[in-house]
């Protein structure tokens, strides 16, 4: 046990272990030396006991009996010398092993002062040898008897020297044996190397002692006993060396730490004894001892600190090679069991590693998945993406992310879609590692082909409403003009005013379901067509539109007790950038919104310049019930109503604001609200606008009202109202206009001939294929083509793209008007005009507008053919002048095969 807990250690430090299991360890380290207590000590120990204590008792009694020989008269200024080198040598070795000391960092204190102990323990011996050599160099040598044992010219015996030596050598054997314990415990280490001390103080002692004392025998008695300790000193270090673990930690280099140590004190020895037998001068042997404190101890303190600092760099790679493990084990671990799919491949896309999160939602196994390249267990749409991105990672490019679909255990293309991100393993070489982790794409998939799925249907639901509610307002409308019964009037007129409120309401389950959509999938909107909006203008015909409106029973809308006020009729207002239609729309919503829950006073429209920030603010108050503070944070929300029982009367179901408040935002803008219960509310339509240019009310009626409605209020007031403007077109004289009308619904094809028989003659064409056969018949040339743009077969819009492309028909040899109920009707228009439709009306419409249109058309044509007439005879007043042969080679311009058709117009 404690030799297992003794190779943890060696490995990762005992930094990394908790105050209980470092005590154990340090009790494990002790026990690698063999025995632990002082009664299991080794033989040798007990002689090196033995020893010293003989050897001070003998130096001490030696001492006090026969004394010392004298001073020696006349100290060796060479020798003298000596030591004032010695001393410069020694500064700079102690201020290096200081720096040392203070640069011990990193860890709690206990660590640091660990780190420290042999630092301070080697600038300790450092010292004392530096102050023993200043005292030396500066009083003349010290303290210096006369060597009794070396014959010839007396020689002097530095006891300064030995009293270092006394000190240094023992603490020289501690540090040399300190790498083979653990520092943590450091009386564990004392208790097995004191006999070992005891006898070097006193084999040091007993060498002093043996130089100074007058008697021979003596003296020589007592190196003979000197050399003998020495050597027991020896065997019970080789015994230390021979019980130590050969696992720990550098053990060669500590081994050879100690080796050195032992090897230095033999020659210290040998020449002890050629110097006090005077093989040697005595300047030899002082400058011996001086050289050798000085260099060969500060070596051997070197070496220390080389093993010191070995010991702690496989220490802390030990350390961090656990860590490194550590974490191995934490990520494995963690790779495994993650909630997420993740798979790690090779950089040619084999994997490596497969988790069971990614097992468990793809069915693939983890058996199965190692191994396999990648590529075959994608989908077929997904390996292009999948390679570029693996490329990427191994140019060192950053992939970015990657959405691929897995295929399951039998390859029959599991709808299981991840969105991977790839991230490559730190460190280069030609074997790196991908890992991926996923996002499970399989929901938010299914939800996003679900948000697809309901907008077409929405769509497709939309252009199904659309068509019928126009055929139900015009020939409700038709019916209504030819009715004289006044109850039969009524009836028909509340038909028309039931299919306007479901007009208005898919209108705004269309624009709610568009908002959606770009709200989920996370779209930018589509910028909305910026033309030029005179505000005054607008309000000036919602305001009239409102007023002319009608609930579900067919009575006004606004009360009769309630004012509409238009405080915007005078002055000059900036011009906004937007859709007039949309704005519209968004204008209409507050004023119907407002005359609904307003039941007497007023509802008052105005505007605030708003300089600073560029903005035009429309208020429109209302002296209504109010909104309470819980539903103002959601009456713009959608399907979200006012709990009132009057509102239920107008059978809303809460787009309105919804549609209004997107609509805002659409342009930059917001709607604010203030309410207060039982006084009323005011909404703030807030849009950018330009101040630098400025518009006033524009619009004057036909019919002394002051009103006439502009495109916008029109498409607005007849789609939502029935509302006609006045007036109608004005009757051609001689034969009435060939319109040829292309729509594949019998129930439009009546409207339109209900709606323009009176004026026009109508030829039907069920689809493309039959319009294309009438118009290569040779029978008489349509002046006018209404076309659906939804049709089986060749679409409206493939038909018009061929009539000006293969037929090359212009607009003025024939105008084409799409009709559509598609969505969104902004997309469909702008598709429509870019392959060649003259104009483009929404389903349903007014019969009013459209004979309108036709009407332009009629009269733009019309100041064509005067203008071509003017042309040709101004050509012929000037061919009349020229020469003949220039009269004869001359041809009439704008004359075109087209023009030789005896049916065209033109």
């Amino acid at each position: 046990s404690s030799r297992a807990v003794l190779q943890q250690v060696h490995r990762n430090g005992l930094g990394r272990l908790a105050p209980g299991a470092r005590r154990a360890s340090a009790r494990a380290m002790a026990a690698s030396v063999r025995p632990l207590d002082p009664e299991r000590l080794p033989v040798t120990a007990w002689c090196c006991a033995a020893f010293g204590i003989l050897q001070l008792v003998a130096s001490l009694v030696v001492y006090s009996s026969f004394g010392t020989g004298g001073f020696l008269p006349q100290v060796d200024p060479v020798e003298v010398s000596q030591f004032h080198i010695a001393r410069a040598m020694l500064v700079p070795a102690m201020l290096l092993e200081a720096c040392h000391l203070f640069s011990v960092r990193g860890g709690s204190f206990g660590q640091r002062l660990r780190g420290m102990e042999m630092s301070m323990v080697l600038v300790l011996e450092l010292c004392v040898k530096l102050t023993c050599y200043t005292v030396m160099a500066d009083f003349g040598g010290g303290v210096v008897h006369t060597n009794m044992r070396a014959p010839g010219t007396p020689r002097g015996c530095y006891s300064i020297r030995y009293i270092e030596w006394s000190i240094a050598v023992p603490t020289l054997i501690v540090l040399n044996n300190c790498p083979l314990w653990d520092l943590s415990a450091p009386r564990v280490m004392l208790r097995r190397l004191w006999p070992n001390l005891l006898a070097t103080l006193g084999y040091v002692v007993i060498s002093w002692v043996a130089q100074v004392t007058p008697n021979d025998t003596i003296g020589w008695t007592l190196v003979g006993l000197s050399i003998i300790s020495y050597f027991s000193v020896v065997c019970d270090q080789a015994v230390i060396l021979l019980a130590t673990d050969r696992d720990i930690l550098a053990f060669h280099f500590k081994v050879g730490a100690v080796v050195v140590k032992e090897t230095i004190f033999s020659i210290y020895g040998i020449m002890y004894l050629v110097g006090i037998s005077g093989g040697i001068s005595s300047r030899t042997e002082q400058l011996f001892y001086t050289i050798g404190d000085v260099l060969l101890k500060v070596l051997q303190a070197s070496a220390l600190v080389v093993v010191r600092n070995w010991q702690d760099l496989v220490e802390w790679r030990g350390a961090l090679e656990h860590k490194v493990e550590i974490g191995k084990k934490d990520m494995s671990r963690l790779f495994r069991r993650a909630s997420a799919p993740i798979f790690a491949m090779s950089a040619e896309g084999v994997v490596v590693a497969w988790n069971e999160h990614l097992a468990s939602v793809s069915g693939i196994q983890v058996q199965t998945a190692v191994g396999t390249s990648i590529f075959d267990l994608v989908a077929e749409a997904s390996r292009p993406g999948l390679r570029t991105a693996i490329d990427a990672c191994g140019s060192g490019l950053s992939s970015g992310a990657v959405e691929i679909t897995l295929r399951d255990a039998e390859g029959d293309g599991r709808s299981v879609q991840m969105l991977l991100t790839l991230i490559v393993q730190l460190g280069g070489g030609p074997h790196r590692t991908i890992t991926a982790i996923g996002q499970d794409l399989t929901e938010v998939a299914t939800m996003k082909a679900m948000n697809e799925r309901k907008a077409q249907i929405t769509a497709v639901l939309g252009h199904e409403l659309r068509s019928p509610l126009h055929g139900i307002m015009g020939l409700s409308g038709s019916m209504f003009e030819a009715a004289t019964n006044p109850l039969q009037k009524r009836q028909l007129n509340m038909i028309k005013g039931c299919a306007v409120r479901l007009l208005d309401l898919v209108t705004n389950i269309m624009e709610m379901a568009k908002s959606e959509k770009i709200e989920i999938e996370g779209e930018k909107a589509q910028p909305v067509e910026k033309k030029v909006v005179n505000m005054m203008d607008i309000v000036d015909e919602v305001v009239g539109m409102t007023e002319m409106a009608v609930d579900k029973t067919g009575r006004s809308l606004v009360a009769s007790n309630v004012i509409m006020v238009n405080n915007m009729c005078n002055g000059k207002l900036p011009i906004v950038h937007g859709d007039p239609y949309k704005i519209t729309q968004l204008l209409y919503n507050l004023l119907t919104n407002a005359a609904k829950f307003t039941t007497s006073g007023s509802i008052q429209v105005s505007a605030r310049e708003d300089v600073e920030h560029s903005r035009l603010e429309v208020n429109v108050t209302d002296t209504g019930k109010g909104i309470s503070p819980e539903a103002l944070a959601k009456i713009f929300e959608p399907f979200q109503q006012v709990s009132n029982n009057d509102a239920r009367n107008f059978q809303g179901i809460g787009l309105g604001l919804s549609v209004a408040m997107g609509i805002a935002k659409l342009h930059g803008g917001d709607i604010k609200v203030t309410s207060k219960l039982g006084q009323g509310s005011t909404f703030s339509v807030i849009l950018p606008c330009d101040f630098e240019r400025r518009a006033g009310l524009t619009l004057r009626g036909e019919d002394g009202s002051g009103k006439v409605r502009s495109r916008a209020a029109q498409q607005i007031a007849l789609s939502s109202q029935g509302m006609a403007p006045p007036g109608g077109v004005a009757v051609p004289t001689g034969q009435r206009p060939l319109v040829l009308s292309v729509d594949d619904d019998d129930i439009n094809q009546e409207v339109i001939e209900q709606s323009l028989s009176a004026e026009y003659r109508i030829v039907r064409a069920m689809n493309g294929f039959e319009a294309f056969e009438y118009l290569e018949s040779g029978k008489e040339f349509p002046s006018l083509m209404l076309l659906d743009v939804m049709m089986p077969g060749p679409s409206g819009l493939e038909v018009v793209e061929q009539i000006r492309n293969k037929n090359s028909l212009s607009h003025s040899q024939l105008p084409v008007i799409m009709l559509s109920a598609r969505s969104p009707q902004d997309a469909t228009a702008s598709e429509a005009f870019e392959k060649g439709a003259t104009d483009y009306m929404q389903k349903p419409f007014s019969s009013a507008v459209l004979k309108r249109r036709l009407s332009v058309i009629d009269e733009v044509r019309a100041e064509i053919r005067r203008e071509r007439v003017v042309a040709i005879e101004q050509y012929k007043n000037e061919l009349s002048r020229s020469q003949p042969t220039a009269q004869a080679a001359a041809q009439p311009p704008g004359e075109s095969q087209q023009d030789s058709q005896p049916e065209s117009p033109d």
